[in-house]
C-alpha cells in the first residue's frame, strides 16, 4: 500500500519517520513550498512531489496523512475523499 504524506515540515517528517519505523516503505511526500525530488528521514529516502494532483491521480495511493498547515486541512481532506483516498 502506498501512503502519501502531505507536508514535509516537522510534523510531516515525524509521521514519515513513524511510518518507516512501522515498516511502511512505499511512501510519497508532497512539498508545496520546497522544490526537491526526495527527502531523507531516518536515513531512508522518500520521493517528493510538489503538487498534490500527482497523489490524487495515483491509484496506488490508498492513504493520506494530512500534515499541512491547519488552515489547509479541510480542503486537503475534501480533495483526498473526492479522490477516493
Amino acid at each position: 500500500m502506498r501512503i502519501a504524506v502531505l507536508g514535509t515540515g516537522s510534523i510531516g517528517q515525524r509521521h514519515i519517520g513513524n511510518l518507516l519505523h512501522l515498516g511502511h516503505t512505499d511512501l510519497v511526500a508532497v512539498s508545496r513550498h520546497r522544490r526537491r525530488s526526495q527527502l531523507v528521514v531516518d536515513g531512508q529516502a522518500v520521493s517528493v512531489v510538489d503538487n498534490a494532483d500527482a497523489v490524487w491521480s495515483d491509484s496506488e495511493v490508498q492513504a493520506v496523512f494530512i500534515c499541512t498547515p491547519t488552515v489547509d486541512h479541510l480542503n486537503d481532506a475534501r480533495r483526498a475523499l473526492t479522490a477516493g483516498k
